[in-house]
């Protein structure tokens, strides 16, 4: 059975905080593009060390970024 402690808590809610700053510093990379072609192929430049398999996140997060945007734009 899982117990949560306080200790598993502040660890959760860190790592919460870290994906949010990563997902922050993306929005500011990819906001200056107009679509998500162009700021996926300069996030590809950008984090050029990013494994394949975790790009493919990458990839999603700013497709999905652009839909949402589009759909608020139009």
């Amino acid at each position: 059975m899982f117990m949560l402690t306080i200790c598993n808590l502040q660890r959760g809610l860190l790592e919460v905080q870290k994906y949010m700053d990563y997902y922050g510093h993306l929005l500011s990379v990819i906001t200056p593009f107009t679509t998500a072609d162009e700021a996926l192929a300069d996030c590809r430049c950008r984090f050029k060390n990013l494994l394949e398999w975790h790009f493919a996140s990458v990839e999603r997060l700013v497709r999905g970024y652009f839909k949402i945007h589009w759909l608020t734009v139009h």
